[in-house]
């Protein structure tokens, strides 16, 4: 409950999701190898999931980002 985003209930709200849509062992996808811990969305499919904008998800991702809380690549 100490963790600096925990009031914040978008950030906390995509940063639980991402957790459990996280792979917990190697899958392949596609011909896409996903590793432990990761796994393939989009903006659009976070904000239909959790129920928020795109807006709210990007600015949530961002601030999960910029304390190192996740990571993201893009992809085609």
């Amino acid at each position: 409950m100490e963790w600096e985003w925990y009031t914040d209930h978008h950030v906390k709200s995509v940063f639980i999701h991402c957790l459990l849509m996280a792979n917990i062992e190697k899958k392949e996808w596609r011909g896409v190898s996903i590793g432990r811990g990761s796994f393939i969305t989009s903006i659009g499919k976070l904000a239909i999931d959790t129920g928020l904008t795109v807006k709210a998800v990007r600015i949530a991702l961002d601030k999960l980002k910029k304390t190192s809380e996740i990571a993201t690549e893009g992809a085609n």
